[in-house]
Formats: structure tokens, sequence, C-alpha cells
């Protein structure tokens, strides 16, 4: 019952904070900014939200694991769209682009809470890692005697830190699929700077129980564009990542 009563107070704080998020803008000039502030801190509200939901449960549950939590694979850009001019010569005109995601590394840690007599159990992952891709834009520029192209080849890394809430459900005894959120925050960069450093992704899995360790395919969809950039006007990123959580 302290449970219940905890997720009841969540719940009405979150209207709470819902109500107050509708206030009406002051000034018609920064409807925009204003606008992208208030969905930045309502995603954090419900993240914080959830968090707390998440812990309260945790205090009632009777299982309770945590280990090492390692994760590597691939993905995909989705969404890229390219500068129209290139930005140290605006005479050299856009004529095609590609961008490459090129592998993905993470680590941290993982806490593990299973309600008795549930099949649901809950993840709360920390981790920190890296994204590498790759870009290649083609321009050229054409006057009366010559016709001069320029290809600009970049990988760019990005390093995170991620703390990533998923919800799970079992299928059999072993098997499972999960289902959660995961903010990322990218604190350092290499290559191509990108404005954006914080990334909401939506996380779906399916992984299995051995008796020593857990292994999972996870796909995490990129909400932000995380990609703009002198030479990239939009982009979003995909994970596709095989985890292993080995508990201690």
């Amino acid at each position: 019952m302290p449970g219940c009563y905890g997720v009841l107070h969540v719940v009405a704080a979150v209207k709470r904070w819902q109500l107050d998020s509708c206030s009406p803008l002051q000034s018609p000039h920064q409807g925009v900014l204003i606008s992208h502030r208030i969905l930045i801190t309502d995603l954090v509200k419900l993240f914080l939200a959830s968090s707390f939901i998440f812990l309260t449960q945790c205090i009632y549950a009777q299982t309770f694991k945590h280990g090492l939590l390692l994760g590597g694979g691939t993905g995909n850009l989705s969404g890229v769209s390219y500068r129209a001019t290139n930005p140290v010569n605006e005479d050299y005109k856009f004529v095609s682009g590609s961008s490459n995601y090129k592998c993905n590394a993470t680590t941290g840690y993982k806490f593990r809470y299973s309600p008795s007599d549930s099949r649901l159990f809950y993840d709360v992952d920390l981790q920190a890692g890296l994204r590498i891709a790759n870009l290649n834009v083609h321009y050229y520029t054409m006057n009366e005697t010559v016709m001069d192209g320029v290809i600009h080849i970049n990988d760019f890394i990005f390093c995170n830190a991620s703390l990533g809430l998923t919800a799970n459900f079992k299928i059999t005894k072993n098997l499972y699929a999960g289902a959660g959120i995961e903010p990322i925050w990218r604190f350092y960069e290499l290559g191509e700077y990108s404005d954006q450093p914080f990334d909401m992704t939506l996380v779906a899995k399916l992984g299995y129980e051995l008796k020593h360790f857990d292994i999972a395919i996870v796909c995490k969809k990129g909400m932000f564009n995380v990609m703009e950039s002198d030479r990239i006007e939009k982009g979003k990123l995909n994970d596709l990542q095989l985890q292993l959580f080995i508990p201690f």
C-alpha cells in the first residue's frame, strides 16, 4: 500500500506540471524558443516521475540483481539532410552526400528489480559509451573557365552518458521482451560538431536469461535532431546493440 500511495503522489505531481507548462506565452517573438524549452522540461519531468515510480516499486521487490552491463553494435542515421552550400565558401553548392553509422559501444551497470508473483520486472541501466559515424559531402562550383569540386570527408565520434529505464515481461521462464526510454547526453565529441547534446531514445529489447548471465538484442530509436552541424541540417541516430548483463 505505501508503494501505491507513492505512485498516486507522482501522478498528481505530473498533472500539476502539465497545467503549469500550458500557461500562455508572454512574447510572440519567443514562441518557438519557449515551446522548445517547455518540451525539454516536460520530458525531463516525465523521466523523473517514471524513475520515482520504478524506485517506489523496487522497495517492495522480491528479487534484486545488479552487475556489469556491456553492449556493442551498429545502427543507422534517419532523416538526414545536408546544407545547400559549403560553410567555408558559399560559391560551392551541394551535389551529393552520405552519412554512414559505423559502430557503437557501451559499458555500465544494471540494476534489476523483480516484484513478487509477477511476470513483470524492471531494469535501470547506467551507461557510458561512444558512437562512430562517417560523413561524406560533395560540393562543386562553376565559372566561365573552370569547374571545380570539393569533397568533405570526416569521421565523427560522440561520447555519451545515459540512464535507461525499461519495463520487461517474461514470455517464458527465460525469454522476455521489454520497452522503455533512455535519455542520452553527449559530453564530448570529435569531428563534425553538433549543437544538440541531448537525445531521448525509445528502447525495445528481446532478451534471454541464462544461469550466469543475460543476453539481449536492444533497439534504440532517437527522437531528437542530434546531427545538426555546419554541413548537416538535421539527422537522428538509431542504435542496434547486443547487450550482455553479468550479475555479481
